[in-house]
């Protein structure tokens, strides 16, 4: 027997032995997001780790920029083209690898407060 002879010995049920979807519970039926969220628990806490390490690398970043001095703009050291295009850079690098290796301890404080948001939403 073929798929199509397969599909047309199936008989329908009818709809008076159906139960009305008023009747159904909402929590019998799973939501897509509930769904997704119960396949890739994990995965969105790696995502979330992964968010929270970037803006402490972001956040690094801005703080290695402010501390460094200015290039000079004159004298027997100034600073050339070149370390004026490299600069930012330089410091988008060390505010990564600071980050990478514990940084100001942001990571752990943002996960704790991007997972009390979610839960507050319900998500």
């Amino acid at each position: 027997m073929g798929p199509a002879e397969t599909l047309k010995s199936i008989k329908p049920t009818p709809a008076a032995q159906l139960a009305p979807l008023s009747k159904v519970p909402l929590a019998a039926v799973p939501s897509a997001t509930s769904m997704a969220a119960a396949r890739s628990g994990t995965l969105d806490q790696a995502k979330l780790h992964k968010a929270a390490t970037q803006f402490e690398a972001m956040f690094m970043t801005e703080m290695v920029h402010q501390m460094n001095p200015k290039p000079q703009s004159t004298g027997m050291f100034r600073a050339g083209i070149g370390e004026n295009a490299m600069q930012p850079f330089m410091d988008q690098a060390l505010g990564n690898a600071i980050a990478a290796r514990g940084g100001a301890g942001l990571t752990p404080a943002i996960e704790r407060a991007l997972n009390a948001a979610a839960a507050r939403n319900g998500k």
